[in-house]
This record gives C-alpha cells, sequence and structure tokens, in this order.
C-alpha cells in the first residue's frame, strides 16, 4: 500500500509474493513484517515516464539494450526506495547476467509518513513450513512427467511398429518398384522372396494404473479432492457435491482465516498512512453497508482516534449451498431465530430490508386474499375493482392501489342502487309515489313475487287469489274491532 498523489488517497497494489522479499521471521512468527522489498520488470519507457530526469538512468539506455529492466522496491517504517537493479536479459540468452561495469541507479526516495511498513504477506503457522506444500510433491511429478512420456512413446510405438524383412531362401530380398509405399497410402508393396514380420506390441496393460495411482497421490498431497478428478465414476458436479457431502473445506478455511488477519492488518496501514500523509483532508465515501447508499464524512487526523478493527468471515470454509441449507434447518427447528438466519444466509445482503420486504409480501397477498373474497360476496363494486387494478398496471403496490381505490370511491359518493345509495330513478317510495324509498316489507314482498330488477316494465302487483279474499272477510267477521281501513 503506497500513497498515491492522483488518486489523493492510500492505493492498495496486489504484488506477485514470488517476487516480494519480506523480513526473515521465525516460522512461529506471523506478525506484520518490518520491511519488504519488491522486485519486478519495467520497460525503459515506463522507468522514464514515472521517474523523468534520471540522468545515470538515461546514460545506461545509450548502450542500447532492447530488454527490460528490473525495477526494485523497499519499504521499511523510516523510508520508501524505488531504484533500477539493471537490464534483464534472458536466461537462455548470449548474456545471462548483467553487463559489466553496470552500477544501480537510485531513481526516487521519499520518507514513510505511515511510520511501519506498508506491506501486508500473508504467512502460515503450521507445521508444514518447514517444507513447503508442493516440495514433497516435486518428486511425484518427476516421476508422473517420466511415466507419462515412456506411456507416449509405447503408444507411438505400437501404432508404427518396426518390420522387418526375412528372406525365405537366405537370398537378399527384391523390393518390386524400389520404393516402399507407406501403409496410410492404401498402396500395396510387392516383395520377391521375403516375408513381412512386425515387430513390437502393445503398451502394458500396468501403465495407466500406474498413472491414475500417481494422480491421485497427487492430488490428495497438494490437498486437492480426489473426486474432483472424476474417482468413484463421477462425472456431474450435482453426483460429486452429493457422494462428497462437501460442507467445510479445510483448506479454504484456513486460507480464509488467515486473510482475516491480513486484512485486519492491512486496515491498520491503511488508517496509518492516511494520517501520515492525507491526515488533514476531508474525504466524504459511500458507508458500503449492503442495501444502504449513505455518505461518511471523515478527516483522518480528527476522526481516527484507534486502528483496533476486526475482519471476519461468516462461516469460513463453509460451501454456499450447504450454509444456506443449514440456515434454513436452524431456523425451522427454532434454534436460531430468522433474523439471525437471514444474517448469516449467503444470498442475503441486508437482514433488515429482506425482513420488510417479506412482510409487504405477506400483506400483499392477505390484500389480494380479502379483495377477491370481497369481490365474490359483492360488497365492492365492479369500478373500484378495475381502479385498483388500473393503479396496480400502473406501477403502485396492491396495497396503496386498494387504498387509493377506495379513498376515490368513498369521495364520489355510492352509486345509484348501491346500499347507501340514492334509489333508482322510477322506483316507487311510500304510498306508491316515484322517486321516494321502497318500504322495507313491500320491498320483501315485491321480491317474494318476482317483481325484482328484472321484472318486465309495467307489470303491477299480482291480485290476491280467491281462497285468501274469503279468509279474510271470515276473520274480519270474527274480529269484534275491525280495523277501520279494512275493506
Amino acid at each position: 500500500m503506497l500513497p498515491s498523489n492522483v488518486l489523493g488517497r492510500m492505493d492498495i497494489q496486489v504484488r506477485d509474493p514470488l517476487t516480494a522479499y519480506p523480513e526473515l521471521r521465525a516460522q512461529d512468527d506471523i506478525r506484520a513484517p518490518a520491511d519488504c522489498g519488491f522486485l519486478f520488470a519495467r520497460s525503459p519507457e515506463w522507468i522514464m515516464s514515472n521517474y523523468p530526469g534520471q540522468w545515470e538512468f538515461d546514460k545506461q539506455l545509450d548502450k542500447g539494450w532492447d530488454t527490460l529492466w528490473d525495477v526494485v522496491e523497499w519499504i521499511d517504517e523510516d523510508d520508501v526506495v524505488i531504484g533500477v537493479m539493471g537490464p534483464r536479459f534472458p536466461a537462455y540468452g548470449y548474456a545471462d547476467a548483467r553487463p559489466y561495469g553496470y552500477n544501480a541507479v537510485e531513481l526516487s526516495r521519499w520518507p514513510n509518513k505511515a511510520g511501519r511498513c506498508t506491506a501486508i504477506v500473508p504467512r502460515r503457522a503450521t507445521l508444514d513450513r518447514i517444507m513447503g506444500q508442493m516440495t514433497s510433491m516435486i518428486n511425484y511429478s518427476d516421476l508422473y512427467g517420466r511415466m507419462m512420456t515412456l506411456q507416449l512413446v509405447a503408444t507411438e510405438k505400437a501404432i508404427f511398429p518396426d518390420l522387418a524383412v526375412i528372406s525365405r531362401t537366405g537370398n537378399p530380398p527384391t523390393l518390386v518398384g524400389d520404393k516402399w509405399h507407406d501403409g496410410r497410402s492404401g498402396n500395396v508393396n510387392m516383395l520377391i522372396d521375403a516375408s513381412i514380420e512386425v515387430i513390437g506390441k502393445e503398451p502394458g496393460p500396468g501403465t495407466m494404473p500406474m498413472l491414475q495411482l500417481m494422480d491421485a497421490h497427487i492430488r490428495g498431497g497438494s490437498g486437492g479432492d480426489l473426486l474432483g478428478g472424476g474417482n468413484g465414476g463421477m462425472r456431474t458436479g450435482a453426483g460429486v457435491d452429493a457422494l462428497g457431502d462437501y460442507q467445510v473445506n479445510p483448506m479454504v478455511a484456513e486460507s480464509q482465516r488467515i486473510w482475516q488477519r491480513s486484512l485486519t492488518e492491512l486496515n491498520k496501514v491503511w488508517i496509518a498512512g492516511t494520517k501520515g500523509y492525507f491526515g488533514d483532508k476531508t474525504f466524504t465515501c459511500i458507508l458500503g453497508l449492503p442495501g444502504s447508499a449513505k455518505t461518511v464524512t471523515y478527516t483522518p487526523n480528527i476522526d481516527f482516534d484507534s486502528d483496533e478493527n476486526v475482519v471476519a468471515y461468516a462461516s469460513p470454509g463453509a460451501d454456499e449451498n450447504k450454509l444456506a441449507v443449514a440456515y434454513v434447518q436452524l431456523e425451522a427447528s427454532k434454534i436460531i431465530s430468522r433474523k439471525t438466519a437471514r444474517r448469516g444466509h449467503p444470498l442475503v445482503q441486508d437482514e433488515d430490508e429482506e425482513e420488510q420486504f417479506v412482510a409487504i409480501e405477506g400483506l400483499s397477498d392477505a390484500v389480494a386474499a380479502g379483495l377477491a373474497q370481497e369481490i365474490t360476496q359483492g360488497t365492492v363494486t365492479t369500478v373500484q375493482v378495475a381502479r385498483t387494478g388500473q393503479l396496480v398496471a400502473g406501477g403502485m403496490s396492491l396495497i396503496d392501489a386498494t387504498l387509493q381505490a377506495a379513498a376515490e370511491i368513498a369521495a364520489k359518493g355510492p352509486a345509484p342502487g348501491t346500499p347507501g345509495g340514492a334509489p333508482p330513478v322510477g322506483a316507487p317510495g311510500p304510498g306508491g309515489q316515484p322517486g321516494q324509498p321502497i318500504p322495507p316489507g313491500l320491498a320483501q314482498a315485491l321480491a317474494a313475487q318476482g317483481a325484482g330488477p328484472n321484472a318486465a316494465p309495467g307489470e303491477g302487483v299480482p291480485m290476491p287469489q280467491p281462497g285468501m279474499m274469503n279468509l279474510r272477510h271470515v276473520l274480519q267477521g270474527v274480529n269484534a274491532q275491525v280495523s277501520p281501513g279494512a275493506t
């Protein structure tokens, strides 16, 4: 990590670990290095454009060395130094060393205001630090390469075997035409007083099993999974996943734990470098939380009072699919809450936002079910349903569309002929006068006699039957106090 005057902030750069030379440390020392050097190749044009005016370096270019140049970068707690080691000639060329009389040139030097080495070099703290993980595989790979070469040679000789021409009488055989035809041409070779015998045989049957065994040793010893090579008759990803029952990969878990510590140290380096080089500058950046576009403004020398931070993976080495299934099972068995399951689920970016979405979707489903029931019962008008669908089609949510459609219908008032609305035009009122509400008893009588909205126009109330009239006169004679209005 180095300061960038172009970006105006600390710049994180990923370097090749094979060209990094950190401070020598003990096998059990996993702290950040106190100093580190990097060696990388650059063209003369890149060097001159980034470090112009270096007269000592320009003199070296006069010798016409058209090649890459080795650039060295040294970082410690006091200084940052950039220099040129010399031209890089290929090892197989006419010169495999730097020209005689060449002197290294220092291109730039500046004080390290971060106060510490800004290079982070992750390392493992395990027993195999003494011998690298791939060191034991070199012998296997060499033997594997030798066996594969022999197999290819044997296969080639089996395809194109040696031929021997044997005389039958002891005299030298004679070739007709004085030209031997290749068997792939389809022409037949004619021999006089001779027979041909094929010398050679197919490769041994034990060669390929030996190669497969060595391949399995290389995969297992280097940390690769044997199922990844198709062993066990599995050829599909789903089958291999089911057979291996993958959930936690130990090597991935170890790498992520190493990166947890390394990224924590990287944050400390970034804080120290930002305070040292850009301490009085005010920065505004996006907060970076999932589902949030909020920004934060800070001044390093004012707001950074500590460099303590924590970087952690949710579940180091866990497979994403199996981790999702594990959280669903834990939540279903009430071992963890839904909020905890959403927080740890690998596909959920913001648990609070997802909780709101789930609640809104549940309420929308309830509103849709209630609206369908009201349509069936006839408690809502067709106009209100149509207006709700129109608002939803326009991009409004179902909840907002339902409320707005109901508010619009209420503002206009009930339609004529609906519950709570004005009576239909021409509907008889009390005493049969048009325009007046119909008494409830008369409305029931009309409905019982078929005088509904579908009745034919002009139909009156049907006349009573004769038997009912006779019964009425009998009752009037029995009753001593006949109603004055009775006829």
